[in-house]
């Protein structure tokens, strides 16, 4: 069952980024992994550690990072079937986009999942 709702995940994001270049194909793919993992951690944290989390919210809540990790889960698998080169030219663009946010990069959600994407291309290489 999750892995039928990983492809209809993949078929929404595949509809979202039709006709654009490969680099920003890839680009968006990236901006929706990284989104979509920030968010997880953030439910996952007010889930662990929320004060007077009712039982309804914290239904809603595991609904909602159930959610997030199919649609996290849908992205890699489009990443990994992407061309190389574009998506790390895409992870590049998105890090330059953090830098220029003065984000502090070392303790940055967004810049660590960006690291992790890149170490498993280049192990694929």
């Amino acid at each position: 069952m999750a892995k039928n709702n990983i492809n209809n995940k993949k078929n929404y994001i595949y509809s979202e980024i039709e006709g654009l270049d490969a680099t920003l194909k890839a680009y968006k793919v990236i901006k929706i992994l990284v989104n979509v993992e920030a968010e997880k951690y953030k439910f996952e944290y007010l889930l662990k550690h929320g004060n007077n989390i009712d039982k309804q919210r914290a239904e809603t809540l595991k609904k909602v990072i159930s959610h997030a990790i199919e649609m996290a889960e849908a992205c890699r698998e489009i990443i990994y079937e992407m061309e190389c080169g574009n998506v790390l030219d895409a992870i590049f663009i998105c890090r330059h986009e953090l830098y220029m946010e003065q984000t502090p990069l070392e303790c940055s959600m967004e810049y660590i999942i960006l690291e992790e994407i890149e170490e498993k291309i280049n192990q694929g290489k």
